[in-house]
């Protein structure tokens, strides 16, 4: 397999080391000339030794001037050879972050509810950069082997019987050394995997620090913490520790094979079977035997590191690894019909963890599924309210994200928008036609006029304003020093929950879309404040198909059509009082919300 490919047949870093031909070029040209300066300088060092012990000096002085030349060459091409390869690391790993983000946008939100976040961070901002330099290690050592080889050669020709005993090892401790590469990239892959879980671990805390705190929760996310961290631990200091149990008996082995060699030597200059300047030289260089088994073993090594990096970061690529959502070409106007046809939907429901030394694999049972959906029917009419209610779990999100073609419906079944398979519309249509406000949605790091401009770019102040005021955060933002300029911090940390909602809602207010989805979006809110975005959301009425996801009863008693969804069915559907009067359940569940 050739390593710079990744399984993804079109994209693989040959892709963008092609990209930038001139700076390629120039390494290889450096490269090419740094090599030959050195072994040049070696033969003149070879030319010295000769003339120095036959008493020619002023020769010698010439050779040696003439090596110490061609040495100062080899460090100004490898100085060169570092400009060229240093502006290569930044632009192509550059480029390969950004195919990455492009790339996570495209994966659909179930690949995400599989994977930790940990999973996304070290194959976008770490593998890209550790291929490179993987791939930077394996030129330089090939072309020192190349030096090694040369000097090697020389060897063999003073002296067949040292340079057999040289070679003799050389082919012993390559294969070991060939073991060692795969014990050490198994070792790579587990230490990876543990890193994934580690980070996505990190991350979480990172994002949750409140609700940590306000739970006293930070003991057991500490001992969660610990026992990630533990793991990854072990087994970076299994990957290291194994290494160097390899790397201290090559060196051994190495140590041993020279003082056979250089006792060899001894005795064939006593016996004046070689010269001292042949001995010499062969002393001199009895480092570019253990220079050629590092190096070899150092390619193998980044050969390896180079193979786990490319693997998982054009991982992300790979449909099969990662699904990609599926878009139709079909664009229409969307008016805001929606429609479920025998709709089954599914979660896998269990996973086996299979950790076996050679890797940690995922597994999934396909027999061991959670049924949410089996048969749904609905028909929401377009320009009217609807909210779907029922407990916890009983799968009122999941339509929502069906809706929003975050999930899509398994095996059977049909969602249609305005009597068009929603499989067939276009992402623009669906993106623009198609607005969700989550119960925990996102803020970004940035002021609170870009969080809300989000939506549509070109909108003005005004009509920012506007959509602030329609859901009560207006005011709010006048009370801060910098008013729509006020950066919220990551995650909006600097906005409490209901703050951070209403700047969701904020938000799809201004976008407009025909389709509105609310999936708890209001469950931070007091109740004045809620009862005021219920105003803001009734003006929408006639205009917008508003679809509603919410516990607590008394906020969606104006919808049109309310929807009591009871594991995974629809077990009865009308107005609030229809509801009241005719659902045992629904009954049950306003006067609980009154209780509390």
């Amino acid at each position: 397999m050739d390593i710079l490919k990744s399984k993804n047949k079109k994209i693989n870093l040959r892709h963008y080391i092609k990209k930038h031909k001139f700076l390629s070029t120039g390494y290889v040209i450096a490269s090419l000339f740094s090599q030959i300066c050195n072994i040049v300088s070696l033969f003149l060092i070879a030319m010295f030794l000769a003339e120095l012990t036959a008493g020619n000096f002023d020769k010698s002085l010439v050779y040696l001037f003439c090596a110490v030349g061609f040495y100062l060459g080899f460090e100004f091409f490898y100085a060169v050879i570092y400009k060229f390869f240093y502006s290569l690391v930044a632009k192509i790993s550059y480029k390969i972050k950004v195919d990455l983000i492009e790339q996570v946008f495209k994966i659909s939100s179930k690949s995400f509810a599989e994977k930790s976040s940990g999973v996304f961070i070290n194959r976008i901002n770490n593998d890209p950069e550790r291929a490179l330099w993987s791939i930077e290690n394996i030129a330089d050592n090939i072309v020192a082997l190349i030096t090694a080889f040369f000097t090697m050669a020389y060897i063999f020709l003073q002296s067949w019987i040292i340079g057999s005993i040289f070679l003799l090892a050389l082919v012993i401790l390559f294969i070991w050394e060939l073991f060692r590469t795969k014990v050490y990239a198994k070792n790579e892959r587990q230490e990876k995997t543990s890193s994934d879980a580690s980070n996505g671990l990190t991350a979480e805390i990172i994002k949750s620090e409140k609700d940590i705190k306000a739970l006293d929760l930070e003991e057991q996310l500490k001992i969660v913490a610990t026992q990630n961290f533990a793991k990854q631990s072990s087994r970076l200091q299994k990957k290291y520790v194994t290494n160097m149990y390899f790397w201290s008996s090559r060196g051994m082995a190495v140590q041993i094979v020279i003082m056979l060699a250089l006792m060899v030597g001894v005795f064939w200059v006593r016996n004046t079977a070689l010269s001292i300047a042949s001995f010499l030289f062969i002393f001199t260089n009895r480092v570019s035997f253990e220079n050629i088994i590092w190096r070899f073993g150092n390619t193998a090594t980044e050969l390896a590191n180079l193979k786990v990096a490319t693997s998982r970061m054009f991982e992300l690529m790979d449909n099969n690894k990662f699904k990609v959502e599926e878009f139709g070409d079909k664009k229409i106007k969307i008016n805001g019909n929606i429609q479920f046809e025998n709709v089954r939907f599914s979660y896998v429901d269990a996973a086996q963890e299979e950790d076996d030394q050679e890797k940690t694999t995922k597994i999934i049972v396909p027999e061991n599924k959670k049924v949410v959906f089996e048969n749904l029917n609905f028909e929401i009419t377009a320009n009217t309210t609807v909210a779907f209610v029922g407990k916890s779990g009983s799968g009122k999100s999941t339509i929502l994200s069906l809706i929003a073609k975050l999930y899509d419906a398994t095996e059977n079944g049909t969602v249609k928008i305005d009597g068009v398979d929603i499989k067939e519309l276009s992402r623009d249509t669906l993106r623009q036609g198609i607005s969700l406000v989550n119960q925990f949605p996102y803020i970004f790091n940035t002021t609170i006029l870009q969080n809300i401009k989000m939506a549509k770019q070109n909108a003005t102040v005004e009509q920012v304003e506007e959509a602030a005021k329609k859901a009560c955060l207006h005011e709010f933002i006048m009370s801060l020093k910098n008013g729509y300029q006020t950066k919220v911090g990551e995650s909006g940390i600097k906005l409490s929950g209901g703050q951070r909602q209403r700047l969701a809602i904020a938000r799809a207010l201004l976008k407009r879309s025909k389709i509105i989805l609310f999936d708890e979006s209001t469950s931070s809110l007091d109740n004045t404040t809620q009862d005021e975005i219920k105003q803001s959301l009734t003006s929408l009425a006639g205009n917008h198909t508003i679809v509603i996801v919410a516990h607590r009863l008394s906020t969606i008693k104006n919808a049109d059509t309310i929807y009591f969804v009871h594991e995974g069915e629809i077990k009865a559907s009308g107005n609030f009082d229809y509801l009241i009067a005719n659902c045992n359940q629904f009954e049950q569940l306003f006067k609980a919300e009154m209780i509390v």
